[in-house]
């Protein structure tokens, strides 16, 4: 019993640490993604940052709504696109360092949308200043880092004091306007700003979702063992069972 009781204490407490004490927005930033990746292209368009000193969310605006059946013609094989009315949220509180995110995962014991913990601005970023370049009306300077699995040259914005940008990306001593993955297959091009914001908007995670107390690392490796123990039951009934690789995300792995 007491095991019980203490982790509902905790996941209360993981609860309140994303909801509560949201800030009002000081700005936001819209940002066009780009990605010719098969597992993540879905959620490609209109993407927005809203921003303030401690935190901010990022929204993928044109992700669908709801799930749907689409074809993958690389792939010569049918799936499901996951949907969220809410566009897949990250909520990045930056003295924390603490990344919260809805997303659909496989095998979860629940059903609906997952809410996970992640790592924030652990990327070590190195700032090249003497290039520069104008970006919504804001002199950026260049700076190249690794994340995932992918090395990035990012701009980013001295002026707005903000270390955040577009996804998961920031850790930069300045809004991140514009950022390219170096082997061009994920880019967030600057298509907009409103700073100052001229309407409130409470920066805090969307209602709807499952906080689980897994963080996203851990998520992996429970798919990972997950398929691997379903593929051992199934072989071992006399059934062949070939598992292919998963489709490549943004996120090549759980590292930095």
């Amino acid at each position: 019993m007491k095991n019980i009781v203490l982790f509902f204490a905790f996941l209360s407490c993981v609860i309140a640490t994303a909801q509560d004490n949201s800030l009002s927005a000081i700005g936001k930033i819209t940002y066009s993604r780009t990605t010719t990746l098969p597992g993540d292209r879905y959620n490609n368009g209109a993407t927005t940052l809203w921003f303030h000193p401690e935190q901010s969310l990022f929204v993928h605006n044109d992700a669908p709504f709801s799930s749907q059946s689409i074809y993958y013609k690389e792939l010569d094989a049918s799936g499901t696109v996951a949907g969220d009315s809410t566009g897949f949220p990250i909520l990045k509180l930056h003295r924390l360092k603490k990344i919260w995110f809805k997303e659909s995962f496989p095998f979860v014991e629940y059903s609906g949308m997952t809410i996970l913990s992640d790592t924030f601005a652990t990327t070590v970023w190195i700032i090249d200043a003497t290039q520069t370049r104008t970006i919504g009306g804001f002199l950026c300077e260049k700076a190249t880092g690794h994340y995932r699995g992918r090395d990035y040259e990012v701009w980013y914005a001295p002026d707005i004091p903000i270390p955040s940008g577009p996804f998961k990306l920031g850790g930069l001593p300045g809004l991140i306007m514009e950022a390219r993955s170096t082997d061009g297959k994920v880019q967030f091009l600057f298509s907009g700003m409103e700073y100052p914001l001229k309407t409130s908007f409470k920066i805090e995670m969307p209602p709807g979702g499952h906080y689980d107390k897994r963080n996203y690392g851990q998520m992996r490796q429970f798919i990972h063992d997950f398929i691997q123990k379903l593929q051992k039951q199934v072989e071992a009934q006399g059934v062949e069972m070939t598992i292919g690789s998963p489709m490549e995300t943004i996120e090549l792995n759980a590292n930095n």
